[in-house]
């Protein structure tokens, strides 16, 4: 599974010591970057401004890191358009052009985007924590919708059961630069989106509008 955000292990001594369990991380953050996304008890939440230090507390919960990655999307692309950010867009070949362009203003280059995956097939759907059959290259996971687009604007993608159909996401190939999750134990996580704003774009349709359209480029001749 490709990860939208920095995943780590929680390495702690109170964690060595049975039946202990965290309700709460914290995390170190610039406070340029504001707002922040974190985890909360049950879902994820916008936090305006950081604690001195500065920091940001994240509650643990158990969620999938997948199920956790998808309301992450879902929350930034709310937030994106609602405050204009400029980091969501439609998903046509000018949308994408425009959201990659807007992560590799702020200098998180370089770039990859992240696609929604397709089963090979005579498979079985895969878990969203899996990683991608053996003996498939990305290409052949890739929607075949996407493919005119993805090949026009020529960045390296990854394709990932947890992003949703219809949806390409910009993200720098150094996740450090958009958040990080620490796993403190294999379901039980808390995480932070330290650059929502930033450090995400995201070109989005459905899949019904994109099927049979033709991905024009408006520069070609």
């Amino acid at each position: 599974m490709s990860h939208l955000l920095h995943v780590t292990r929680l390495q702690s001594k109170a964690m060595q010591r049975k039946g202990v369990m965290p309700l709460m991380l914290e995390f170190n953050v610039t406070e340029e970057t504001a707002p922040y996304l974190v985890s909360s008890s049950s879902s994820v939440m916008w936090v305006t401004e950081a604690h001195p230090g500065p920091v940001v507390k994240a509650a643990v919960r158990e969620v999938r890191l997948g199920e956790f990655f998808r309301e992450i999307v879902d929350a930034v692309v709310a937030m994106g358009r609602q405050q204009e950010w400029g980091n969501i867009h439609d998903l046509t070949l000018d949308g994408l052009r425009t959201a990659i362009e807007h992560v590799a203003f702020y200098d998180l280059e370089p770039l990859e985007l992240l696609i929604p995956r397709t089963h090979p097939a005579r498979s079985e759907p895969d878990s969203e924590d899996e990683e991608e059959p053996r003996g498939v290259s990305p290409a052949g996971l890739m929607p075949s919708e996407l493919r005119p687009l993805i090949e026009q604007v020529g960045l390296p993608f990854r394709p990932s059961v947890w992003v949703p159909d219809g949806t390409v996401v910009v993200v720098p190939k150094d996740r450090t630069f958009v958040g990080v999750v620490s796993q403190v134990t294999p379901r039980k996580i808390a995480g932070v989106v330290h650059n929502a704003a930033r450090g995400i774009g995201v070109a989005q349709g459905t899949g019904h509008e994109l099927a049979g359209q033709p991905f024009l480029d408006p520069d070609a001749g």
